[in-house]
């Protein structure tokens, strides 16, 4: 799940994943297993540590662990 499009409130995002996953629940559709900005998913400026830590989050569950809203911060 990425969130934090430019202009959104940074708690916007904790609402938006909440959201998604409520909603995988209700339609029995798996569930939320990777949360990322877009400053570490989409970054222009060749930060290939940025893109990398991105990639292992979404292919290798690498990364902070927390409940889906819990830790969500700008």
């Amino acid at each position: 799940l990425l969130i934090g499009r430019r202009g959104e409130k940074p708690e916007s995002g904790a609402i938006y994943a909440a959201q998604v996953q409520d909603m995988c629940r209700s339609l029995s559709l798996g569930q939320v297993v990777t949360v990322i900005g877009r400053f570490w998913a989409l970054d222009r400026e060749e930060n290939w540590d940025r893109v990398e830590k991105t990639y292992r989050a979404m292919v290798y569950g690498e990364g902070t662990h927390v409940p889906v809203g819990h830790d969500i911060r700008k």
